[in-house]
């Protein structure tokens, strides 16, 4: 495998401990060991063992800030020994986008104590109930929203206080009625980076005299919503948005 990074998620630092089991080709259970996760992103994580995994498939368990138990299964894209018999191993997760992107936020949420509490978004059947299909992290990002009419046109800019994230969309404080249903946000990422994505209002809340409550849900690709919510999440906590390694990159 060669030495690029598949730059498509960014990955946050994380110092969870899991519990991993290394699986034959049959799925029967071998070892039990524990790891220390490094970090993680919608796509794998890298984990640090004290010995070497032989199976190419293990699976990964945990608990979230609920303490409710997590588990997904992964591959082993690549494994390094290092110093004191340890072993820094690249995994692969295996499952559907939404389990692989839930468990990772989970892992995000345990390590820097967030609630995994979800955003509500417009569509919703039932009006008294959250979507969960990915929890959301909380976060105090300084960000910027540009108010557009329906034929893309900017409204005005201002500022906002985005309180929580996650790959749907994110929920933000602003300080005037909005404007507007449709939305660009801008921000910088941990490397100073503008980073920016255009949004739709989902729902509003007054919460006093000056400040409001918008759910605002993301209008991107999937891996375009994802990176946004990430790359808040990294610049929120201080933590590099360098990117994992998967088996099969170029």
């Amino acid at each position: 495998m060669g030495d690029k990074e598949r730059r498509k998620y960014p990955r946050v630092d994380t110092s969870n401990i899991v519990a991993y089991c290394c699986l034959d080709e049959n799925g029967n259970e071998l070892d039990h060991c524990m790891a220390r996760v490094l970090d993680v992103s919608p796509v794998g994580v890298k984990i640090e063992t004290f010995q070497e995994i032989e199976s190419e498939m293990i699976r990964l368990n945990s608990v979230d800030s609920d303490d409710t138990l997590i588990e997904i299964k992964g591959r082993v894209a690549h494994s390094c020994k290092i110093e004191d018999g340890r072993y820094e191993i690249g995994i692969g997760f295996a499952g559907t986008e939404v389990e692989k992107t839930q468990f990772a936020l989970k892992l995000i949420g345990v390590c820097y104590r967030a609630e995994p509490d979800i955003v509500m978004v417009k569509g919703s059947q039932d009006k008294g109930r959250d979507r969960r299909k990915y929890p959301r992290v909380d976060t105090n990002n300084l960000i910027s929203y540009c108010c557009l009419d329906e034929d893309g046109n900017d409204l005005g800019i201002f500022m906002a206080r985005a309180l929580d994230v996650n790959p749907l969309g994110a929920k933000i404080e602003i300080y005037q009625e909005i404007l507007s249903e449709n939305i660009q946000l801008t921000s910088v990422d941990a490397d100073g980076n503008l980073i920016d994505i255009l949004a739709r209002v989902a729902h509003a809340r007054k919460v006093d005299d000056h400040r409001y409550e918008l759910g605002i849900q993301f209008l991107g690709s999937e891996a375009e919503n994802t990176e946004f919510s990430l790359k808040l999440i990294g610049f929120c906590h201080k933590v590099e948005p360098a990117f994992v390694m998967v088996k099969g990159s170029r």
